[in-house]
């Protein structure tokens, strides 16, 4: 949902900074980009960045030059008073790693975004990601990092073996019978192993 009504408005954005040499002004940019994807997903901004550029599944490099290219052509078009449509011009190919994944693996990564109570009564404010629970408090539970690692690898096996099969599309619904127990039982592990270390509803950072 989120490539469909969000990531369009930074089409106009992308033309626009593919002529940028403002550092800062790209990284603002950048920001935004994840930013809204984070909001969307309802997930905490500490979500790992390497995991949510995968999550969105499109190279926001590539978008930028891409849609400067079209505008480009586009204009050239007008120029000469041919039609302009979006047929022929090259678009940003779009992986959708997310494909049937249910909505607890997002709950999953917001668990591990709650502040861990017992170090907040000690003065430290620190969330309860995977690492921190094994190194302090001797917990093992599987983080949304490795979860994710394995969504990803999955799908991209799966879009390997349809690669040279233009008229076969992944199924959702095989990715959804592949996920969905398995992802609802790591979230069940996770609240049983965390219980009293967080307080489920209460602020993530």
């Amino acid at each position: 949902m989120w490539a469909t009504l969000v990531a369009p408005l930074f089409d106009g954005i992308g033309a626009l900074m593919s002529n940028e040499f403002s550092v800062s002004v790209l990284e603002e940019a950048y920001l935004l980009w994840k930013g809204t994807f984070k909001q969307f997903m309802l997930i905490p901004k500490s979500t790992s960045s390497e995991v949510v550029y995968q999550m969105i599944g499109i190279d926001l490099v590539e978008l930028i030059f891409k849609n400067k290219e079209a505008v480009m052509e586009k204009w050239e078009h007008r120029k000469k008073g041919m039609k302009v449509g979006n047929d022929g011009f090259t678009k940003v190919q779009r992986y959708n790693p997310l494909i049937g994944i249910p909505k607890e693996f997002c709950q999953i990564i917001r668990v591990e975004g709650q502040i861990c109570i017992p170090c907040w009564k000690k003065g430290i404010k620190i969330v309860i990601n995977q690492k921190h629970l094994e190194d302090v408090h001797g917990i093992e539970i599987l983080g949304y990092q490795r979860l994710w690692t394995e969504i990803r690898d999955y799908f991209v096996e799966k879009k390997k073996q349809i690669f040279d099969k233009p008229l076969k599309r992944l199924n959702r619904e095989e990715f959804r019978k592949k996920w969905l127990d398995v992802i609802k039982t790591i979230l069940t592990d996770t609240y049983k192993k965390i219980a009293g270390f967080c307080k489920l509803g209460s602020d993530i950072i």
